[in-house]
């Protein structure tokens, strides 16, 4: 699908919403009487898809995954998920692919399930990126992955605000930049769960550092007038994303994600605070500079700067 999508339903009927789960087939079958209604939210990007589906009551589902890679959770206090015949905690990360049947009963009053499919050549394309699939050490977890509250947190956030911002802005799928910056996140998210990075281990490289950073420097200095993503970085420079990652931890004590986007921010407060004859919107800039969700965009400058983008340019010369 190359079109970006998000559509928002309500259903009083299980045939209906399954139906309307795209990417899935499966049969729901209402397992507790009386009458309820159903929220489901899916987002459709080129290279991935998020589905946000809430269910109010006991229901029994079958039938096949998304093509790909699915990563799976639920939410709340009142949720409670069994998958293949075992209950879900909420710090689990379920994990199947196409090839595996699906077989979950919610039984909560309120499971609010969240899920994100990604295809196997993308993935397959990042981990090489990262030099997984060289050393043949990376295998997906089978089915349940424990998480940390905080990582978990973190996915809840990431995904719940994809598809929050997307319905208060759909506007936002118009644009291409707006649209790759939100599906990079959703990626380095699963990667870093998935595939994690060592900085305790032994750290050297073949070629020596300072060549490296030779590169990586010159190529951030040539390109700063652009949004670098940290997917650029190791096709610029032939240097693979987990050395860069442990180079920018070792120089920084920050990965390269974080350090490029503190380069933007910096950015962005120049243009905020230089004069101007002409209206300037933040979010404009803000997207322009690979930032789509404003909330997380004016927290993070608040942070490194210790006010909003609104005091920047208010204040302005």
């Amino acid at each position: 699908m190359n079109i970006p999508i998000y559509n928002n339903q309500a259903f009083d009927d299980f045939d209906d919403l399954a139906e309307n789960m795209r990417l899935w087939n499966l049969e729901i079958q209402k397992l507790e009487t009386g009458r309820s209604t159903s929220f489901l939210r899916q987002l459709f990007l080129p290279e991935t898809s998020i589905l946000n589906a809430t269910f109010p009551e006991i229901t029994h589902q079958t039938g096949d995954n998304p093509p790909g890679i699915t990563f799976a959770f639920h939410v709340g206090s009142t949720s409670r998920l069994v998958l293949q015949k075992r209950e879900v905690a909420l710090n689990e990360l379920m994990i199947f692919s196409d090839r595996d049947e699906a077989d979950a009963i919610t039984k909560g009053s309120h499971t609010e399930v969240f899920t994100t499919s990604l295809p196997k050549k993308q993935l397959k394309a990042r981990l090489e990126e990262n030099g997984s699939f060289e050393r043949q050490r990376f295998t997906l977890p089978n089915q349940l992955c424990f998480l940390k509250t905080d990582v978990m947190a973190q996915l809840h956030i990431l995904l719940q605000s994809c598809i929050q911002t997307v319905e208060n802005h759909p506007h936002c799928l118009l644009d291409n930049a707006f649209v790759t910056a939100m599906q990079d996140d959703i990626f380095d998210a699963i990667l870093e769960i998935v595939d994690p990075i060592d900085l305790q281990s032994p750290f050297v490289t073949r070629i020596p550092k300072r060549q490296l950073w030779k590169r990586i420097d010159e190529y951030i200095e040539e390109n700063l007038a652009t949004p670098i993503k940290v997917r650029d970085l190791p096709l610029a420079t032939g240097v693979s994303s987990r050395t860069l990652f442990r180079l920018f931890y070792e120089r920084f004590g920050i990965s390269p994600k974080a350090y490029l986007s503190k380069l933007r921010l910096n950015k962005i407060k120049h243009i905020l605070r230089a004069p101007s004859s002409h209206p300037i919107k933040i979010s404009d800039i803000a997207n322009s500079w690979g930032f789509w969700h404003m909330g997380k965009f004016a927290a993070d400058y608040k942070v490194l700067f210790g006010e909003l983008p609104s005091d920047t340019l208010r204040n302005r010369s």
